[in-house]
């Protein structure tokens, strides 16, 4: 999935992912590769699991701001992908399962003048 970010100019980027409101989400870590139009490959991010979740009702579902990386925008558009998995033995027909993943959100945070010419 793409979206185009319409801003010009250097930005830090940071990912809003959504956790999950199911117990199973709160388990695991949450990943998903990321990258802008320009940029030659996707980067690799994922969300930290909630402390003891499985003890700690109160940890339950929430949004972790993921910081990505800073960047000039202009023209760009920022490509979501989700990590698959191998699901069944070796000894079976191949099959694969997306990671469980929800973007809530692309937050875009401008540099000042002398932040981006300090880059």
């Amino acid at each position: 999935m793409s979206y185009p970010l319409r801003t010009r100019g250097w930005h830090d980027v940071y990912v809003g992912i959504f956790t999950g409101a199911l117990a199973f989400n709160l388990l695991e870590d949450q990943s998903v590769w990321v990258k802008l139009e320009d940029d030659p490959a996707f980067s690799f991010i994922s969300t930290t699991r909630p402390v003891d979740a499985a003890r700690n009702r109160e940890a339950g579902p929430r949004i972790q701001d993921v910081y990505w990386k800073t960047a000039d925008l202009t023209g760009q558009m920022i490509s979501f992908r989700q990590p698959r998995r191998k699901v069944v033995s070796d000894d079976q027909s191949h099959e694969n399962r997306c990671s469980r993943l929800y973007v809530a959100y692309i937050k875009l945070i401008p540099l000042t003048e002398d932040e981006a010419e300090s880059l």
